[in-house]
């Protein structure tokens, strides 16, 4: 990540934005592919992998697990390295500890923690129920027929679904009430299968049979589509931009996708290449307000939010329940931050309204993180209409995408 020696003022662009941009690889299939790299104990080359922290705390995590039997094993803030941990170091013989960052420890495992004690596993937890910290007894999980609530997180899903096939007898997994985020469901079933694993699905029901994982000798790990909404965003908010995101597919199973979607009518038009996406400004198509329902893509609710409020297009925003889950509480910060850029903002347990757009024109706008990244990178945006952006905590980008101020400075969007 570029260093910011002297301040945290992110100047405002001064031009359109031109050229290419190379992305960093998806990281919820880099986390996902290295776990079945691992119980498969397979030397599968995994190209373009992602460079984020949290895929960093995943490598170091399993390579911890493959050398001893036990130990203390740190997820950082990572809610795909401690949920999909948990299930691997209930198969690992030894006696492990699993911890993370504070934040990490406000975020639920319980409903996991509930399966896989159904399935024989020994977890305790470590300080409050239902959240980490927790101990394992490693060597005890068995396979079986299981019920998990769905309406929390998908990860809890995923995170079984990913060990069903190295489980005594295989799993049957019976998801209950309402699905969040299904579309990474869908990418964990797409992986699965492409590593030879099958997952049957009758309804909400998913079984896989116990089997070998027979991972492929190279893998290409898509560009991240979390990423590229940023880019999005910045083209269809500053006129005559145009950018190629290099290696991006238009057509995936990364829930973010619906990026094009949600932002071509604001002020992006999107064109598949033979080497990628290319953005081009369009005029943005204003209306008397606009929804999204968040339930299946809630990572990219906080820059389409930023967007939306910097076309002065009203916006409401249901089915976020699980964003009070994340790095941060996101509806809250979402709110704190539009706010104090001056747009006029609504909210509530599990939706953000957006009544009225950020004023035009020059000024200074001072962004609280809360230690989430996607406050940084979706806030970043505002530079986009002559905004001076003022970040209490510019390095949070580093969880999922590191290199992103550098990228911002080749467009002449600078830290002073």
């Amino acid at each position: 990540m570029m260093q910011v020696a002297v301040s945290t003022k992110l100047q405002p662009a001064t031009r359109p934005l031109s050229g290419p941009i190379a992305l960093p690889g998806s990281k919820s299939a880099s986390n996902r592919l290295l776990i079945l790299r691992a119980l498969a104990n397979a030397n599968t080359q995994l190209l373009g992998l992602s460079t984020a922290a949290d895929t960093a705390y995943m490598q170091a995590a399993l390579q911890q697990i493959t050398a001893q039997p036990g130990g203390r094993i740190f997820a950082g803030a990572a809610g795909t390295v401690m949920r999909f941990l948990l299930p691997v170091l209930a198969l690992r013989p030894g006696i492990w500890e699993l911890y993370g960052s504070d934040r990490a420890h406000e975020r639920p495992i319980g409903p996991l923690v509930d399966a896989l004690r159904s399935l024989g596993a020994k977890i305790d937890y470590l300080d409050k129920e239902g959240f980490p910290p927790l101990r394992i007894e490693g060597g005890t999980l068995n396979g079986g027929d299981v019920q998990l609530p769905a309406h929390q997180s998908s990860q809890f899903a995923t995170a079984l679904l990913l060990v069903g096939a190295r489980l005594p007898g295989g799993l049957q997994l019976q998801l209950t009430g309402e699905l969040v985020s299904r579309p990474y469901l869908q990418q964990t079933i797409e992986l699965l299968a492409a590593c030879g694993v099958k997952v049957q699905q009758a309804g909400n029901t998913y079984t896989i049979a116990e089997q070998y994982i027979n991972m492929p000798a190279v893998v290409q790990v898509e560009p991240d589509w979390s990423s590229a909404a940023y880019w999005l965003a910045w083209v269809a908010a500053v006129p005559g931009s145009e950018l190629l995101l290099e290696n991006l597919p238009l057509y995936s199973h990364q829930a973010d996708s619906r990026a094009v979607e949600w932002m071509g009518p604001l002020g992006v038009k999107v064109t598949g290449q033979p080497n990628g996406l290319l953005l081009r400004h369009q005029t943005p198509e204003i209306t008397d307000g606009r929804n999204y329902d968040g339930r299946d893509c809630p990572d990219l609710v906080p820059a389409q939010a930023v967007l939306c409020a910097l076309q002065q297009q009203p916006a409401l925003f249901t089915g976020l329940a699980t964003l009070r889950l994340k790095e941060s509480d996101r509806i809250e910060a979402l709110a704190v931050n539009l706010r104090a850029a001056g747009a006029v903002v609504s909210s509530g347990p599990d939706w953000l309204h957006i009544e009225k757009g950020i004023p035009e024109g020059a000024g200074e706008v001072h962004v609280q993180c809360f230690h989430d990244h996607r406050m940084a990178l979706a806030f970043s945006v505002l530079a986009a209409a002559q905004k001076t952006v003022i970040f209490d905590q510019p390095e949070v980008v580093a969880k999922s995408y590191p290199n992103y101020w550098e990228q911002l400075a080749t467009q002449g969007i600078n830290f002073r």
